[in-house]
């Protein structure tokens, strides 16, 4: 679930935002989309660009309890 940062970035390029953040272009894209997650470093420098917590920009990679039927349950864990 990238559409956050696509939505934050609204009307820039991936261009603009990679150089202001100091990451490739390709990078961001491959967040964007999905095909890879950003390393702390990385999400901390788009929190402070953006403004918004990291944890609002990626919820999935912060994802503390599942959306499945049969979703992951502390308690059941021993």
């Amino acid at each position: 679930m990238r559409n956050k940062l696509i939505e934050l970035r609204g009307e820039r390029t991936q261009d603009e935002i990679s150089k202001d953040v100091g990451i490739s272009q390709k990078t961001l894209s491959a967040i964007e989309r999905g095909y890879r997650n950003p390393s702390v470093e990385v999400m901390k420098k788009l929190q402070e660009y953006f403004g918004v917590s990291m944890v609002e920009i990626f919820p999935d990679i912060f994802l503390i309890k599942s959306t499945t039927k049969r979703g992951w349950n502390r308690k059941e864990v021993r």
